[in-house]
């Protein structure tokens, strides 16, 4: 849910309506939300959504919405290999 502004206000998930049939948004929504911005890294992106069992981030800009994530997109970035990442030091072999 967001105000006239853009602004985030609370996520309802799926299993959240489904345990609350009937009820209105603002009273089942989580208040605290995680998000991340346009340039958040793939790999910490997936560690949010692992370390705080969440399948889905909301993507802020200026403290506007702008988009959401999913684990599905996380899936598919690492598929198509839209994503780097460096571990550690490389060397020429």
């Amino acid at each position: 849910m967001v105000n006239q502004q853009g602004q985030i206000l609370g996520v309802a998930s799926e299993a959240d309506i489904v345990a609350n049939k009937g009820r209105q948004v603002k009273d089942i929504m989580s208040k605290k939300v995680l998000s991340i911005t346009e340039d958040t890294p793939v790999e910490e992106i997936a560690a949010l959504m692992m370390t705080n069992k969440i399948k889905r981030l909301p993507v802020m800009r200026e403290g506007k919405l702008v988009g959401i994530v999913s684990r599905a997109d996380i899936v598919g970035a690492v598929a198509t290999g839209k994503h780097i990442a460096v571990y550690g030091p490389v060397n020429d072999l």
